[in-house]
């Protein structure tokens, strides 16, 4: 006999991931999202490297990995949007950034599975940082010929959605329930 895991109605509204594993989803879009705005500099990846394995961050080091940062071509939006994330989340240290094998394999799932607007809106909240209100200010500003609310509504849909396409290929790229 047939079981579906997910029995969805005409309007989509059982299309949603389960607490548990939107939270996981979100956390490793998270991690890539730190993993790609480092990246796309190669020269910070090195530098932000070594300041990560310290236990403790000096000021002098935090200073002169700031310098080097700056020299390497990092925009200063980047850079505090790096030191941002690595002030927040510092206590969980292990859960900051990905490996280089697992940020490919996650780029590479999240190129396969989206199209441009969905991954245009994923890299805007991922890696960008912007929140869904700050996103539907961007494309209201655009296309002012619907309110507000209307583009909030559509970039949570568009990110659901966007969630909901990634899970099952990215749990199983990353082998999740192995």
């Amino acid at each position: 006999m047939f079981y579906p895991d997910c029995v969805a109605t005409a309007n989509g509204s059982d299309l949603k991931l389960r607490t548990l594993d939107r939270v996981w989803l979100q956390g490793r879009l998270r991690m890539w999202g730190r993993w790609a705005l480092v990246r796309r500099n190669q020269g910070a990846a090195g530098i932000l490297s070594k300041l990560i394995c310290d236990p403790t961050i000096s000021k002098a080091a935090l200073l002169r990995a700031k310098r080097q940062l700056v020299r390497s071509g990092i925009t200063s939006e980047e850079l505090q949007a790096i030191f941002d994330c690595i002030k927040g989340d510092r206590a969980a240290s292990s859960l900051l950034f990905l490996s280089d094998d697992e940020g490919v394999v996650i780029d590479g799932v999240i190129a396969r599975v989206l199209g441009t607007g969905q991954l245009r809106v994923i890299k805007d909240h991922y890696c960008h940082r912007k929140s869904c209100y700050q996103i539907a200010v961007e494309r209201h500003e655009k296309d002012p010929s619907a309110c507000l609310r209307t583009h909030q509504n559509r970039v949570n849909a568009w990110l659901a959605a966007a969630e909901f396409a990634l899970f099952k290929p990215l749990r199983d790229a990353l082998k999740k329930d192995s």
